[in-house]
C-alpha cells in the first residue's frame, strides 16, 4: 500500500514490448508509432481566413505563431485540440516522481493493469507546440496541483474542462480549479502499456490523449 496516495500497488514489472511474454493489456497497442498519429480527436471549428480558435472558445483570433492556442490553423480552421500535460506534471514510477518531460519510451510507470496499480512501460511520448494556451489549474485533496488542457480525459470520461470542486478525480478530491494562462512553451503526455493507457499524475489516476479508447478499462479499478 502506498500511504501517501492510498493505492494498492502490485509487484509487477512488465518488460518493454521487445522483451515480454506477458499478455498484452487491451486496449493500449504495443505498436506506439501508429497511436500517436491519431492521439487527438479532430476537433473543427470554422473562422475566417487567416483566425484561428481553439476549442471551448468562441472568438476568432490571429494565430500567435505556428499554433495557436496548442489547436492547429489550417485555413481558417482549428483541427487538433490540445489535450496534454505541463512539463513539471510529476509521473509516479518504481523509482520515485519524476517531471513528464523527463519520461521516455521504455522507461516504467504505475498505471492500471488487470485491476491493480502496476509498473508497465511507457510505449510513446508526445511533445505539442503551445503558443497562447490555457490551462486548467486543479488543486487536488493531497496538496499537489495538476496543469493541463481543458480536453485531458479523467478515467471516467470527462474532461479537464468538466471538473469542479468537490468532483473526484482518480481517486482524490478536487478542492480547486482556475482556468490560468499557460507559462510553457509545449505540452506532454505519455502512452503507458497499461488498461486504457492511465498513469498516476502528483497522485491522481489519470487518462492518456495517446490512447485509442482512454475510458476503457477503469471500472476494475478498486481507488479509495
Amino acid at each position: 500500500m502506498d500511504s501517501k496516495r492510498g493505492w494498492t500497488v502490485g509487484m509487477v514489472f512488465l518488460l518493454p514490448a521487445c522483451a515480454s511474454t506477458a499478455p498484452r493489456p487491451d486496449p493500449v497497442s504495443s505498436d506506439a508509432s501508429a497511436d500517436v498519429v491519431d492521439a487527438a480527436a479532430d476537433v473543427r471549428i470554422a473562422c475566417p481566413e487567416g483566425t484561428c480558435v481553439y476549442p471551448g472558445s468562441d472568438l476568432c483570433r490571429l494565430p500567435g505563431g505556428p499554433m495557436s492556442g496548442c489547436c492547429s490553423c489550417n485555413a481558417g480552421v482549428c483541427s487538433v485540440e490540445c489535450r496534454c500535460m505541463a512539463p513539471d506534471t510529476l509521473i509516479a514510477t518504481p523509482t520515485g516522481d519524476r517531471r513528464i518531460d523527463a519520461i521516455a519510451p521504455g522507461d516504467l510507470v504505475y498505471g492500471p493493469l488487470r485491476g491493480r496499480i502496476a509498473a508497465v512501460p511507457v510505449l510513446a511520448v508526445r511533445r505539442t507546440d503551445a503558443v497562447g494556451h490555457r490551462v486548467q489549474r486543479i488543486t487536488l485533496s493531497n496538496g499537489t496541483v495538476l496543469e493541463g488542457s481543458a480536453g485531458h480525459p479523467t478515467v471516467d470520461g470527462r474532461t479537464f474542462r468538466d471538473l469542479r470542486p468537490g468532483d473526484p478525480l482518480g481517486g482524490l478530491r478536487v478542492l480547486d480549479v482556475e482556468t490560468v494562462a499557460y507559462a510553457h512553451d509545449a505540452t506532454w503526455d505519455i502512452l503507458p502499456a497499461s488498461d486504457g493507457g492511465g498513469y498516476i499524475a502528483s497522485g491522481a489516476l489519470i487518462g492518456s490523449t495517446l490512447a485509442p479508447r482512454f475510458a476503457e478499462g477503469f471500472d476494475r479499478i478498486s481507488a479509495p
